[in-house]
């Protein structure tokens, strides 16, 4: 994931300063990071759809088929996508305009502290993405038919605790981890220029 987004980042971070691409807009909003979060997002969809379909069929007690691997691509990418713009618009401005990043505790607050708003804005999309890849209630069901399924709006967010402090955990303790431990040690051992 991180590899795609950085991938886009640096290429569009090559245009000109004064390059509307690299420019700030709303106050804090860049769409070099737009864009590089959209293009990271189809590419995640693409790889992750087929095991993400294959997981929610075992969760719900049904077997998954070959010819099905993609379906749910179509909400899998939107669910991605308002993710990942939930995520890097903030980190972006925090890492531009505070300094939050300068330590591991500020680096966990920020990075948890998005990921988890990221995953309590995207539940609903989260489980309209399940019920798809499930085919639940039926494969091709419309979305009033899956909110439906779910016993109304309520529905949406059936598992959004768990889901949301997961996500901030996970990945605020991830990026200690990184930043605190990896790079250093990557670095004593040689392994990266300084």
């Amino acid at each position: 994931m991180m590899s795609s987004y950085e991938l886009c980042f640096t290429y569009l971070e090559a245009f000109p300063d004064e390059h509307l691409v690299k420019a700030e807009h709303f106050g804090c909003v860049r769409p070099v990071v737009v864009f590089s979060a959209i293009f990271c997002a189809l590419c995640r969809s693409v790889v992750e759809a087929p095991i993400e379909q294959a997981k929610v069929m075992g969760q719900t007690g049904r077997a998954w088929q070959l010819d099905s691997l993609y379906r749910g691509l179509g909400p899998q990418t939107a669910r991605t996508t308002a993710m990942l713009l939930s995520i890097f618009i903030p980190y972006d401005y925090a890492r531009r305009k505070t300094t939050l990043l300068s330590t591991l505790t500020g680096q966990f607050a920020v990075v948890g502290g998005v990921c988890a708003a990221a995953y309590a804005f995207i539940h609903p999309l989260e489980t309209l993405k399940n019920c798809a890849q499930a085919g639940l209630p039926r494969p091709g069901a419309s979305l009033a038919e899956r909110v439906h399924y779910l016993g109304g709006p309520r529905g949406l967010y059936r598992g959004a605790l768990p889901s949301i402090l997961c996500g901030g955990l996970r990945n605020g303790c991830a990026t200690v981890a990184m930043n605190g431990f990896a790079n250093p040690l990557i670095t004593r051992l040689g392994l990266r220029e300084t």
